[in-house]
């Protein structure tokens, strides 16, 4: 079980640091600072930097935490926090990948809710440190904050410009 779980860390971390480090430093044809700011800015998010900083530190930071397994369930909830905010902001209510739908996001969000509630397991850098936050408590707490926080994003947005109709 825990050779499992260290294969699903780091093998779904290496995804999401690849979508991070797209976004940071358009690595791997990706938009870049600039692009993403352009792109948050198109969802009417304010303050744009402050929602990019968030998106961009869940991914590439979160990635490394998921990875290594330390300060758990830290990473989980970023990707969880990421996934959601993309699939309500972007993808919904599509559902299928092909059609730019939330099916990407739930497999991000399905593994990583997985990992947060079963732990790093015993080969992860908690494990070697003796860090344990207390569990299930910790998990449970870090989703609500999740939601709350996306929340205050999605009731921050710009207004929806009023497209006219004139005959």
């Amino acid at each position: 079980m825990d050779l499992a779980l260290l294969f699903l860390r780091v093998t779904l971390a290496i995804l999401m640091l690849g979508h991070g480090t797209q976004k940071l430093f358009g690595w791997f044809k990706g938009p870049g600072l600039q692009g993403e700011y352009k792109f948050l800015q198109s969802l009417r998010l304010r303050p744009v930097w402050v929602w990019m900083l968030l998106a961009i530190g869940s991914e590439v930071g979160g990635a490394l935490l998921f990875a290594l397994g330390f300060i758990h369930p830290l990473g989980a909830l970023s990707f969880i926090a990421t996934m959601l905010m993309a699939a309500i902001t972007f993808n919904w209510p599509r559902y299928w990948g092909n059609k730019g739908g939330i099916e990407y996001n739930l497999l991000y969000m399905i593994p990583a809710i997985v990992e947060g509630i079963a732990g790093p397991g015993k080969y992860s850098l908690d494990a070697v440190l003796g860090i344990s936050l207390p569990e299930p408590v910790t998990f449970l707490a870090g989703l609500v904050l999740v939601v709350l926080t996306i929340g205050l994003c999605l009731v921050t947005r710009s207004p929806k410009v009023a497209v006219s109709t004139r005959e």
